[in-house]
């Protein structure tokens, strides 16, 4: 039959596609969570996508209702990375759209004891995605340290495992840095915009994106997307990480 793929033994079956309700979805700028595009939530969208419960718009367009997708406050490393790579195939958008992506979920790879940090990891990207879905923005790895310092600090404060001084000592070193990581980001941001050109000009998201088929890098690699101290500038580690984020006097540090 006309569509029939051939399924050998043994091997998994893979999605070669997306349902269209789903392409409905992003057509109405629908927020769409990682975990809508695990091989499981997909293979749903396949099997019962035409028959799932619809919710109306303010336009009056129907679109399917998504209350069945797994909290995205809740998933696994699993899903998130089976998602991640989904995802990318989906995207759609111009070619700035798709690297956005790529850089975004690349720097948390890059990040050291990703597995052990899995909860921050996982809050930052959700307040990332959801951010970017109200106003979209350019990647900026100071920006995703800034809000990474943010989580961090919120978590460490709701900490009942630690002592009160203990939580309370945690607070005040992440508040130091988070001050010091928005000094920065925003001496960062002062520069850019002085020197940006006046007359650049910025794609649309009319084409269609396809995923850009080079691996993702876990480690502590040293690539562009790679986590930046935003206290001695160097890489593969982050500001708590850094043996020069408790000095007395602020001298500029020469790397």
């Amino acid at each position: 039959m006309a569509g029939e793929v051939l399924v050998r033994p043994g091997q998994s079956l893979q999605l070669s596609g997306f349902h269209d309700k789903l392409y409905n979805l992003a057509d109405h700028n629908i927020y769409l969570p990682i975990t809508a595009f695990t091989l499981k939530s997909l293979t749903k969208f396949m099997e019962a996508g035409s028959t799932m419960k619809k919710v109306k718009l303010e336009s009056k367009v129907r679109v399917v209702d998504l209350f069945w997708l797994p909290d995205e406050r809740y998933m696994e490393i699993w899903e998130w990375c089976q998602g991640r790579d989904n995802f990318l195939c989906f995207a759609a958008g111009d070619d700035s759209y798709i690297k956005h992506w790529f850089k975004h979920f690349q720097w948390f790879l890059d990040l050291e004891d990703f597995e052990d940090n899995w909860v921050t990891i996982r809050e930052t990207d959700v307040l990332l995605q959801k951010r970017y879905h109200a106003q979209p923005f350019e990647f900026e790895p100071a920006f995703c340290h800034m809000k990474y310092l943010e989580v961090l600090m919120k978590s460490g404060s709701k900490s009942g495992a630690d002592s009160r001084s203990e939580v309370d000592m945690k607070v005040a070193e992440a508040s130091a840095l988070l001050l010091q990581a928005k000094s920065l980001f925003n001496n960062l941001q002062s520069k850019f915009v002085q020197g940006s050109s006046s007359g650049r000009s910025r794609g649309g998201f009319g084409g269609q994106g396809h995923g850009l088929g080079a691996p993702f890098q876990p480690g502590n690699g040293g690539g562009p997307s790679a986590p930046v101290c935003l206290v001695c500038a160097r890489k593969r580690h982050m500001v708590p990480r850094c043996s020069f984020n408790r000095f007395t006097v602020m001298r500029p540090i020469r790397v």
